[in-house]
């Protein structure tokens, strides 16, 4: 900050002004060391199958880092105080075409279960996801009904209704199609979860609660730009607002509902960090012991 003395004492900044893309350099120096450290842990461990912790939010923001420590297999979580929404839209893209060839198959799957032989003309990738996605989603509520929160509930209605309004909406978003894949796969790993004896099942069992609550928040913003297309088009038909029907599917209070999922999700990574920290401890104990018994046999 500098002042002009030409300008009657009145204080000009000479600064860059910090915008929202602007990280300082000392700041992304940490991020890109956090997410390193991250990756690293997660390579250390025996199996990266499953990642019990959640990933540093700025990891999007390094491909190679992001490539190593999470991959294309899960939906990462989207956060927009760290990630600007056009940038993880290109990620949704690129993650329905990492996961094209698996979402043919599912849906294939689930045609063939239903007796629907080849879909209809016109049914296009994100109708195929939606379908899917409400598919698992009553699967899991069907069989592991009693096991879930009224929160995790809620979530899965909400889900079902945003996968609802795309299959009534025109025209194909891979973006929309990556977060109903990406949803439809928490579910199906909650699902098995819940019917195997794991030590670590609540540890992964709330990685998936975490994903599914991230991931329905995207779909949330895919739905109300699908909603402003969908009106464009009616507008240039000339169809008003009132010749539509107003009325939401189901009925969801998903605003305060959400408050609850986040608060009850905080309440549980805060278990499962108790129970890394206590695993944690257990390994560098290990670790001792067999340094112990090697220098000792030396």
């Amino acid at each position: 900050m500098v002042v002009d003395a030409s300008s009657n004492g009145e204080t000009k900044s000479s600064e860059v002004p910090i915008t929202a893309t602007y990280i300082p350099r000392d700041v992304e120096y940490l991020c890109e060391a956090m997410a390193l450290e991250w990756v690293a842990d997660k390579e250390d461990e025996e199996t990266t199958a499953d990642l019990l912790d959640a990933p540093p939010v700025f990891l999007i923001d390094y491909p190679d880092l992001f490539e190593r420590g999470w991959g294309w297999e899960r939906l990462f979580p989207y956060h927009s105080s760290s990630v600007e929404w056009p940038q993880f839209k290109k990620y949704l893209e690129e993650y329905s075409s990492h996961n094209a060839g698996q979402v043919a198959t599912l849906c294939s799957q689930l045609r063939s279960v239903q007796g629907q032989g080849i879909p209809p003309a016109g049914c296009g990738v994100l109708h195929d996801a939606a379908n899917l996605c409400i598919k698992i989603e009553n699967k899991l509520l069907r069989s592991c009904h009693s096991a879930l929160t009224v929160e995790e509930i809620i979530l899965s209605s909400k889900i079902k209704e945003c996968a609802s309004h795309m299959i009534q909406s025109e025209g194909e978003s891979s973006a929309a199609a990556a977060g109903l894949v990406g949803i439809a796969k928490e579910a199906r790993k909650l699902s098995y979860l819940l019917s195997e004896d794991d030590p670590d099942m609540c540890l992964k069992y709330d990685m998936c609660e975490y994903i599914r609550a991230y991931a329905a928040e995207v779909l949330t913003k895919l739905e109300k730009e699908f909603s402003c297309n969908t009106a464009g088009h009616a507008a240039e038909n000339g169809i008003t607002a009132s010749d539509k029907s107003e009325k939401p599917i189901g009925n969801v209070k998903w605003n305060s509902n959400m408050k609850k999922l986040k608060k009850a999700r905080k309440k549980r990574l805060k278990r499962a960090e108790k129970r890394r920290l206590k695993r944690e401890k257990k390994r560098l104990k290990r670790e001792e012991k067999r340094k112990s018994e090697d220098q000792t046999e030396g």
